[in-house]
């Protein structure tokens, strides 16, 4: 069995949902997401339960299951060599390591590279669909989307504005970066008219900021994130922040033709390196 520790946004929980399937499906073994952490985490919500994820949900409670299973504790178990099966991302950088960890690996880390999982492209593709009632209850911006040519554009604030460590981190993509990449994809395709939907946990700031011609700003939904994930996934383009969440939207994309654009520099601290999150297609600016 393949075990994956959950922890973060949905962003990373896809991140590590799609590693641990990845590795349940190369040794043909059951996967098992271990969620127990949202437990006692606030800051964003346990989502994956709102696909039709390949593995079987695990939560245990307890602050003394939560305590052994610690990243600190289970270092030291690895350093005493008693867990052998144990994986413990050391660096954000791609680690081909990961895929051949065995049949009974349990995975702490965020494998944030598609290339862990581009092998299992179109397994991800089924598993990662919202249910039928969540995408009727938004088929009136689907229908706007998907009937012109489009691009989305992610702007991530939150508590990259609020939290000072997470600002001195990921740093904010500015205005200039907004409006160059809307020009880019405009010329690209030879449309002026480009439809551009705008997505944010910051709406209102984006509206009385962002001057756009020919711009829907939507109304998203803190308490369903993958609702935003799914329709920025069916823009013709994509117009990414240095988030994890937007980097779904456009990998989730199936356009062959799709132009994605995101931050030339992934992290503000020059400490992380960033050479493995962002695809070799998608366009750096």
């Amino acid at each position: 069995m393949i075990t994956i520790k959950l922890n973060g946004g949905l962003g990373n929980q896809l991140f590590q949902y799609s590693v641990g399937r990845a590795l349940s499906l190369k040794y043909d073994v059951p996967l098992r997401i271990d969620a127990s952490l949202y437990q006692f985490y606030d800051v964003h919500p346990f989502r994956l339960s709102s696909y039709s994820i390949g593995g079987s949900l695990y939560s245990r409670p307890g602050k003394l299951y939560k305590i052994i299973n610690s990243i600190k504790v289970q270092s030291n178990l690895k350093k005493l060599n008693l867990r052998k099966n144990v994986y413990i991302e050391e660096s954000i950088e791609y680690d081909p390591g990961v895929i051949s960890m065995g049949a009974d690996a349990v995975l702490y880390g965020y494998f944030q590279s598609e290339k862990y999982f581009s092998s299992i492209r179109d397994v991800l593709l089924k598993d990662l669909q919202i249910g039928q009632l969540q995408k009727e209850c938004c088929g009136h911006i689907v229908n706007e989307i998907v009937g012109q040519e489009s691009a989305s554009l992610h702007v991530r604030r939150g508590d990259y504005v609020t939290n000072g460590e997470a600002n001195k981190v990921h740093g904010l993509c500015g205005l200039n970066y907004i409006y160059e990449s809307v020009s880019i994809i405009r010329n690209r395709v030879g449309n002026s008219h480009l439809r551009i939907f705008v997505f944010s946990d910051d709406i209102e700031w984006c509206r009385n900021n962002i001057e756009l011609d020919n711009v829907f700003f939507v109304e998203g939904n803190d308490t369903s994130p993958e609702v935003d994930l799914y329709l920025m996934s069916l823009c013709s383009h994509n117009i990414i922040a240095n988030s994890t969440f937007s980097w779904w939207g456009a990998w989730l994309n199936q356009n062959s033709k799709k132009i994605v654009i995101c931050p030339r520099q992934w992290f503000r601290s020059n400490s992380l390196s960033d050479r493995d999150i962002v695809p070799d297609s998608w366009l750096r600016l």
